[in-house]
């Protein structure tokens, strides 16, 4: 995400079976590409780096002034070329209800979709505020999945605490068997794409849910939840996570 004095950056780290690590740094940010705090990735069917990049880190006191917006980002890995997808604009105090803090993005299983989740009622050095967003985005693309269509882009649902006035945010977001998984406080929250209904909410024993990951083969999940870490194993006869 950058700080003060460091740039934000996009970068390849390469595991070997001996847990070894290597780097490679795909993307800086530089005075005429800035960027503002990235976020979350999500690998598109060419092999391109999408990233939210919403101004939390300013707002957390981390990182400068925005000079770029809240937005979505497409990075070709091979060319180097960052691409502005999805414009979500700059933060303004009479427009504070506005759906511009992306956080976790994922893609439909077919690549037709580019989901997202906003959280702009997590708001930094503000009050919390319910009257703000906490939901998740859809926005449709093209036949190559290198380009979006803006007209298509439209809420799938809120998503609302389990209790009022929980202190709650979409934070993670992927797709599963059909369905879109994100976090909710101490819940993992399953949403049918189609309708935008909430269809499973699965508790975990920790206060809150900050963000998780499938495995390559989509049998398990980690999840991370403050202080804890779970490891959760999918049962494959009901294809649902245990």
């Amino acid at each position: 995400q950058g700080h003060l004095d460091a740039p934000a950056r996009i970068t390849k780290t390469i595991v070997d079976d001996k847990g070894k690590c290597s780097y490679e740094v795909l993307f800086q940010e530089t005075k005429d590409q800035p960027l503002n705090s990235p976020n979350d990735i999500c690998i598109g069917k060419d092999g391109a780096i999408w990233f939210t990049d919403p101004c939390y880190g300013y707002l957390q006191k981390f990182r400068p002034l925005p000079r770029t917006p809240n937005a979505i980002y497409r990075l070709d890995p091979k060319t180097k070329e960052l691409s502005l997808m999805v414009d979500l604009k700059f933060d303004k105090e009479d427009e504070g209800h506005m759906p511009n803090k992306p956080n976790g993005i994922c893609f439909s299983q077919d690549f037709r979709w580019l989901y997202y989740t906003n959280t702009s009622a997590a708001y930094p050095g503000k009050d919390y505020c319910e009257c703000r967003h906490r939901s998740i985005w859809k926005i449709k693309l093209n036949e190559k999945g290198d380009e979006v269509d803006m007209s298509s882009h439209a809420k799938v649902c809120d998503i609302d605490p389990p209790k009022p006035h929980l202190e709650s945010v979409p934070d993670g977001l992927k797709y599963m068997d059909g369905h879109l998984l994100t976090s909710c406080g101490n819940n993992l929250v399953f949403v049918d794409p189609a309708n935008g209904t909430i269809v499973k909410r699965h508790k975990l024993d920790c206060s809150e849910v900050t963000n998780f990951a499938k495995s390559a083969d989509e049998t398990h999940l980690t999840v991370v939840g403050n202080d804890k870490l779970f490891l959760l194993r999918k049962k494959n006869s009901e294809k649902k996570i245990k």
